[in-house]
């Protein structure tokens, strides 16, 4: 007897002589919805899993809170959250999964080895929006057109699950409106992620897809992401035992979170580029302006940023469209950030005389004499407004909030993309975080410097707030 037909076998004897009945209220959160990707949406939907016990790896993370968890799972931008609620062979619990539903706006899939209708019932009276129904163990379409149908009576979406072409065609003959590939074999516990590429393209077109099990990485993800609509992943985020990963974890799953990044502007040594390429750091900035301390030659800056895996920025201050030319014929970064009085005359030039596509960022000092209409004047000629303290590059923040979130909102309803500087630094990051978290980046140079020169040490300590994110909530 393989460990499938244990589990059912022990489900029978759990379910004999068992009478749920009653009229539960329909489900108000609709799974199905929530797996569709959204219209320009490459990543896949995330289905974040609760999962304490496993037959293939025992004990994963038995003492797991399931509301910080839900609460870990929604904010970090799942689309759904599935419980698994056997007792015997997972560690689950109708609790587990009643705790959640109730602790969640985004729906519950109730994961478990559905083989009667009074499952359906226990699950909705607990809360959930969608239940797993399995191929290999219903096994005829019929079975799973009755259950299915009857879930819906309830407004609960069924994740019909398969494992081999055969089951898919069963899977569609039913009617399903939502079928999942699992990688993972529940006769034999092995996982074959090659089977994602193999089936889930079978899947007819309006039927959402979903892969199922063994995704260990976002890379991993990246690899199917055009032929699914949603992941589902459990143990790369249980078996962390650690809430603050946990978050960090999910985060690089979901598609729907959106992380500031991090600049780091004046680079210009080896220390610096070194610190950017390993820490992650988005975009590294290399300032061309002739009385800046931080000015690097630009063939030093292309030597420091050759082959490095962050993304450039090449740094301007009134300068003319020949010096810009000539600067980026040598070091011809796809970013330019302008910190001067450039207008939107000349950056529309900018564009017109290189050949190749650029980003233009404007950077825009914010204090008691801002005005919404200088943002109204350089909106069509920029990609991203840089908003800074009156003094760029002395290490002072923003002092006039209002006037920033003034700002902020004219790129929030012009849905224009922007960034923060001003003396940004790991003591005052979590403040703008919480405030901006809608920011593109957070742009810092006197953050990672001490007495003029790069510190690695407070390079660091600001890093970890993006890496670790332990700033966000």
């Amino acid at each position: 007897m393989n460990i499938l037909e244990k589990i059912i076998a022990h489900k029978k004897s759990e379910l004999a002589g068992r009478e749920i009945s009653g009229c539960p209220g329909r489900s108000g959160r609709d799974f199905l919805a929530f797996l569709r990707k959204k219209h320009g949406q490459i990543s896949p939907n995330l289905i974040a899993e609760v999962k304490k016990f496993s037959p293939s790896r025992g004990a994963i993370f038995p003492d797991a809170d399931a509301t910080k968890i839900a609460e870990i799972y929604e904010k970090s931008g799942a689309s759904a959250i599935s419980v698994l609620t056997d007792s015997e062979f997972f560690g689950g619990s109708l609790a587990d999964l009643e705790i959640v539903a109730k602790n969640s706006k985004i729906p519950v899939l109730r994961k478990d080895f559905f083989l009667e209708k009074s499952q359906i019932l226990e699950a909705r009276t607990a809360g959930a929006d969608a239940i797993l129904l399995m191929v290999s163990v219903l096994g005829t379409a019929e079975k799973l057109r009755e259950l299915r149908e009857f879930a819906e009576k309830f407004g609960m979406h069924a994740l019909v699950e398969t494992h081999s072409e055969r089951e898919i065609e069963v899977a569609v003959a039913s009617g399903a409106r939502i079928v999942g590939v699992n990688s993972r074999d529940f006769a034999t516990l092995g996982v074959d992620r090659g089977n994602f590429a193999k089936l889930l393209p079978k899947i007819p077109p309006g039927i959402v897809r979903v892969a199922e099990s063994g995704l260990g990485s976002r890379a991993e993800v990246d690899e199917i992401a055009e032929i699914c609509d949603a992941v589902l992943v459990g143990t790369n985020f249980m078996k962390l035992q650690n809430y603050e990963k946990m978050k960090v974890a999910v985060r690089g799953f979901s598609p729907n979170f959106h992380r500031p990044r991090l600049k780091i502007c004046g680079v210009r040594t080896r220390e610096m580029a070194d610190f950017c390429e390993k820490f992650g750091v988005k975009f590294a900035g290399f300032n061309f302006v002739p009385n800046s301390r931080r000015r690097v030659d630009p063939a030093v800056a292309e030597r420091l940023a050759e082959g490095r895996d962050f993304e450039k920025v090449a740094v301007f201050q009134n300068f003319s469209l020949e010096k810009v030319a000539e600067i980026l014929a040598i070091f011809p970064a796809e970013i330019l950030q302008f910190h001067g009085e450039e207008g939107a005359d000349f950056l529309r030039r900018v564009r017109e005389i290189l050949s190749k596509k650029v980003e233009i960022w404007r950077a825009v000092k914010i204090d008691e004499n801002f005005a919404v209409s200088t943002l109204e004047n350089l909106e069509k000629s920029v990609d991203v407004f840089l908003f800074d303290a009156r003094e760029p590059g002395a290490g002072r923040e923003i002092s006039d909030f209002v006037a920033l979130e003034r700002a902020v909102d004219f790129c929030r309803a012009k849905s224009v993309k922007f960034g923060i500087a001003g003396g940004i630094c790991a003591e005052n990051v979590g403040k703008f975080l919480g405030k901006f978290p809608d920011a593109e980046f957070f742009d810092t140079a006197s953050g990672v410097e001490r007495g003029g020169g790069f510190d690695f040490e407070r390079a660091k300590k600001l890093g970890d707030c993006f890496l670790d994110e332990k700033t966000r909530f």
